[in-house]
């Protein structure tokens, strides 16, 4: 019995991106667990023929046997027929199919999470690797019957020479990303300082590049490569986790809109693994479904509205900050050694090999 990884190769090489990264560091995390990596080509899947398709796929796929673990990064950006095709024809043939999931495009993409192939394509599958508790329980509240493990934070890998926060962090906000995600600062308000780092323009389907104007109470930095994002995040501020919906296209001739702060609600935002992997606390929205955990472990702090923010940090005593800087640190031990996706892996594993034993019976 041997362990498969399947990646696409645009997220593989990628890593200026919280989407490479993420594909990437699962990657390597599962390496180290004995998993064999597949990278996925890209290709147009529309303009290949099934048995092309077919034939593209066991070429790929040539050493995977019955009986082989096969995980399989979820999405792949290849599309509905490509994910049908593949995960239906490895199960055929034999092989055990774990989607590790990345993104549920229904989740953010729709306001009531119809109209996209992730809920029926994910009951082709063996078993989910999800992001916790939230998710799996809408996935099941919408008919996915597929086995499920939990898994509650992305894992986030650094090299030795990014060192991590020590010290007790100030009254102040780091956020980064894709803030075009976040169009709240557009309006910020708050008066507690917030640096931020990130994407804040996107080219229209007319060829032209239209910008995000951030609340002049921002600081802003730009859109930098991970390298230097790393060097230059604060060590001494708290991590912002906060996304608006955009259900309508903020820019003329740009199709860019979600549901993403209602998104937060069920997903692990891979900006928070960077807040904690630097030693960074948080703050998150009292609503998403990491509020639990940074509760429940002292990481941070939650709100309802930015507007709170201030009376919040302003009531913090600095017993308190360097406890939540401590806790930080803990955690960031963990997501820098792969824990979680190291976890949810063997967790995946351990539940199939456990419902093949029971049938033996």
């Amino acid at each position: 019995m041997k362990r498969w990884l399947i990646t696409p190769g645009n997220a593989a090489n990628d890593q200026s991106s919280a989407f490479g990264k993420a594909y990437s560091d699962v990657a390597e995390i599962a390496q180290t667990q004995g998993y064999q990596l597949l990278t996925i080509t890209p290709f147009q899947v529309d303009e290949t023929s099934d048995a092309v398709l077919i034939s593209r796929i066991d070429g790929l796929t040539a050493g995977v046997s019955a009986d082989d673990f096969l995980v399989y990064q979820y999405p792949t950006f290849l599309g509905a027929r490509f994910d049908y095709t593949f995960v239906d024809h490895l199960r055929a043939r034999g092989a055990r199919v774990i989607l590790f999931i990345h993104d549920v495009f229904a989740l953010f993409l729709s306001a009531d999470g119809k109209g996209y192939h992730d809920m029926d394509f994910f009951n082709h599958a063996d078993l989910l690797i999800t992001h916790g508790s939230q998710m799996t329980r809408w996935l099941r509240d919408h008919d996915v019957t597929t086995p499920m493990v939990d898994k509650p934070l992305f894992d986030y890998l650094l090299p030795e020479k990014n060192n991590i926060a020590h010290e007790i962090p100030q009254r102040r906000l780091v956020i980064t990303g894709n803030l075009l995600k976040s169009q709240d600062l557009t309006h910020w308000e708050s008066n507690t300082p917030l640096d931020a780092y990130g994407r804040t323009s996107i080219v229209g389907v007319d060829g032209v590049e239209q910008h995000m104007s951030l609340s002049p109470q921002i600081t802003y930095h730009g859109a930098l490569l991970q390298d230097e994002l790393l060097s230059q995040l604060p060590k001494n501020a708290f991590g912002l986790v906060w996304d608006s919906d955009v259900p309508v296209a903020p820019f003329s001739n740009v199709n860019f809109y979600g549901f993403y702060k209602h998104y937060n609600k069920y997903n692990n935002p891979h900006k928070a693994s960077l807040y904690l992997a630097m030693g960074l606390p948080l703050v998150v929205w009292q609503e998403a479904a990491i509020a639990k955990l940074v509760l429940d472990y002292n990481l941070g702090f939650t709100i309802q509205a930015p507007s709170e923010i201030d009376a919040r940090l302003s009531a913090l005593t600095d017993e308190k900050l360097s406890h939540y800087s401590k806790q930080a640190q803990f955690f960031s031990a963990l997501l820098r050694a792969g824990y979680f996706t190291r976890q949810a892996l063997l967790d995946a594993e351990k539940s199939i090999l456990f419902k093949l034993l029971e049938r033996r019976e």
